[in-house]
């Protein structure tokens, strides 16, 4: 019945939800607990060598942007995006309801959507190499093999090592001449999955070049720096549910060194690598414990949306500097039933 309302929603054109954060949200763009980090436990791993390549180059993809494929064999497909600084999150007000009373309004609640227990990230690298947005795989490499991962395991009870792992990287030629919309993102997605895989173990990072902009009418908004007045969101998260090759479970990486998505405190790395890892941790912890938002939502808070939502630096949470398998990062933490706040802590 939710699933229903939040559809029948949709093709009315009220996005992801009817209602925007409440008033008790700070003005800075959100809510949320902005409670003191627990100390940064230190990983018991080497990261990668200085100089050292982290890339797994899989392939190219060279893409139509004028192909109908991808759009035909679209079924369903739905997104739930992270704002930019000073804009306030589309909520989904899915279970609000049913959610049980606490004493910790931040906490999270499940509602019966999957969560991802194990998967590989793919980074399609669109018109650019790694190297545009500060070599992601670096952060991913060192990311799957620290504590910090373990943060998910309260979410989906599995507490193994080396689950969430760093798959391999695509370069992907695509015309992003205009203003890339969802249908663009379905055809770079569509044809990953047909040659790379979909499901729930492997998720698609699609990493757009500084000076694309991208809108969705999935999330709800647009990526435009270059146009402040449309500008919603810093990046998203979402899925497709394609007839010909199934679930396929993404997120859209626009540039983000700029202002209005950049972290906000120190940055051992310089803000490139700090700001792209930063999000692209917010996108990936959120894809792993609500992949199907909003249709079959997992874990989700009405108030503040999701795990990573609550902690980000758009919420009013300040990031911080972690040490993820020997290098440190200045990230955003993300959200822990366990303490009750945001924490990098496990």
């Amino acid at each position: 019945m939710v699933s229903s309302f939040l559809r029948f929603s949709r093709r009315l054109g009220l996005g992801i939800g009817a209602l925007s954060v409440a008033a008790l949200l700070a003005a800075c763009g959100g809510g949320g607990s902005t409670s003191s980090m627990l100390p940064t436990s230190p990983s018991q791993f080497n990261g990668p060598i200085a100089g050292q390549s982290t890339e797994i180059p899989l392939g190219t993809l060279i893409v139509d942007p004028t192909g109908t494929s991808a759009m035909a064999a679209t079924l369903d497909a739905q997104a739930f995006a992270s704002p930019v600084m000073g804009k306030k999150p589309l909520l989904s007000r899915v279970g609000a309801m049913f959610a049980p009373a606490t004493t910790y309004p931040d906490d999270l609640h499940y509602y019966g959507g999957k969560v991802v227990t194990a998967a590989k990230s793919i980074d399609l690298y669109v018109n650019c190499a790694a190297g545009c947005w500060g070599t992601p795989s670096t952060f991913q490499t060192n990311l799957a093999k620290s504590t910090f991962i373990h943060l998910l395991d309260q979410y989906v009870h599995v507490t193994s090592n080396n689950r969430y792992t760093y798959g391999g990287s695509v370069a992907v030629s695509y015309s992003t001449s205009k203003t890339l919309q969802d249908a663009d993102i379905y055809n770079i997605i569509h044809a990953a999955a047909k040659k790379y895989g979909s499901g729930y173990g492997v998720i698609y990072h699609v990493f757009l070049a500084k000076g694309v902009n991208q809108c969705s009418t999935n999330a709800g908004g647009c990526y435009s720096p270059s146009n402040p007045n449309n500008w919603t969101y810093c990046a998203y998260h979402g899925y497709n549910q394609f007839s010909d090759v199934g679930h396929v479970i993404y997120s859209v990486e626009p540039y983000q060194n700029v202002n209005g998505c950049q972290v906000t405190g120190r940055s051992p790395n310089g803000l490139l690598i700090d700001s792209t890892a930063s999000t692209l941790s917010h996108e990936t912890y959120e894809a792993f414990t609500d992949p199907d938002v909003p249709t079959r939502i997992a874990w989700y808070n009405n108030a503040m949306g999701e795990i990573g939502d609550i902690c980000a630096p758009a919420n009013g949470v300040a990031t911080g500097v972690v040490n993820l398998a020997g290098r440190n990062y200045g990230i955003q933490p993300e959200y822990s039933n366990k303490y009750h706040k945001c924490t990098f802590a496990i």
